[in-house]
């Protein structure tokens, strides 16, 4: 699957090592943020071009989470609509973690398409 579509698109399915490479990876880049955040306030870059640039990348990847999110959800054949359990604090967040990280996904072909791995 081109990064592209892995990204930006709704349709098809990842697995569980796919997503938790995902995970692996946006927590390497905020910490990489957090890092060039320390070193720019430091040296005086303005806070308010930081702030714009920080909330921009914040909001593109909330996004491209949500996508990511859902494309596994699909592959254990739940819909998408249930990333929704995330507005319940503590319960929810365990629940769709454990759901999304652990529950493997359906073999074969379900709702959402043919697995493409």
């Amino acid at each position: 699957m081109p990064l592209s579509e892995f990204l930006f698109s709704f349709k098809g399915r990842i697995n569980r090592l796919q997503y938790l490479c995902y995970l692996l990876m946006s927590l390497l880049v905020f910490v990489l943020l957090f890092l060039i955040s320390e070193v720019t306030l430091h040296i005086g870059l303005l806070v308010e071009v930081w702030l714009i640039l920080v909330l921009s990348f914040l909001l593109v990847w909330f996004c491209v989470s949500c996508i990511v999110s859902t494309k596994r959800l699909q592959d254990i054949n739940i819909s998408g609509w249930c990333l929704l359990l995330g507005m319940i604090p503590i319960i929810g967040w365990i629940v769709l973690l454990v759901i999304l990280c652990c529950l493997p996904g359906t073999p074969g072909s379900n709702n959402y398409g043919e697995r493409y791995y």
